[in-house]
């Protein structure tokens, strides 16, 4: 999903995404959201930095 990829975007300082985020999560359910953030964050982690 978009939204996930726009999360990782946004961890590697990438503040364009931000407004693309908060209109996604507008249409998200909180425990999807979660959900979602967190393989963000898994991904993000497992990146080569």
């Amino acid at each position: 999903m978009a939204y996930i990829w726009f999360l990782i975007s946004q961890a590697f300082g990438n503040d364009k995404v931000s407004e693309f985020i908060s209109e996604i999560e507008d249409q998200i359910e909180i425990k999807d959201r979660i959900a979602y953030q967190e393989e963000a964050t898994e991904i993000f982690t497992e990146m080569p930095k």
